[in-house]
């Protein structure tokens, strides 16, 4: 048996939203509605706490210095007028 990352129950939960919103199409019944609902406030859960966990590995990874040079600044400025 394998443990699931938060990532693999966030994409089996789509599929579940998926299959329950196009049940939902077919049907429009109130059952098909509330089991597509359910399926997305999973994901918004299962989103939420993927978020966190990249947060914190996030945090625990030094920053990278990075200095520009002169020419790379102007380079950029010039980009994003």
């Amino acid at each position: 048996m394998t443990d699931k990352t938060t990532h693999d129950l966030i994409i089996e939960e789509l599929r579940a939203y998926f299959e329950a919103h196009l049940a939902w199409e077919a049907k429009n019944t109130h059952t098909a509605a509330t089991k597509a609902r359910a399926a997305l406030s999973e994901v918004r859960r299962l989103c939420r706490i993927r978020r966190d966990e990249i947060q914190e590995i996030r945090k625990q990874k030094p920053k990278a210095a990075y200095t520009f040079t002169d020419e790379q600044r102007e380079n950029l400025a010039n980009r994003r007028k």
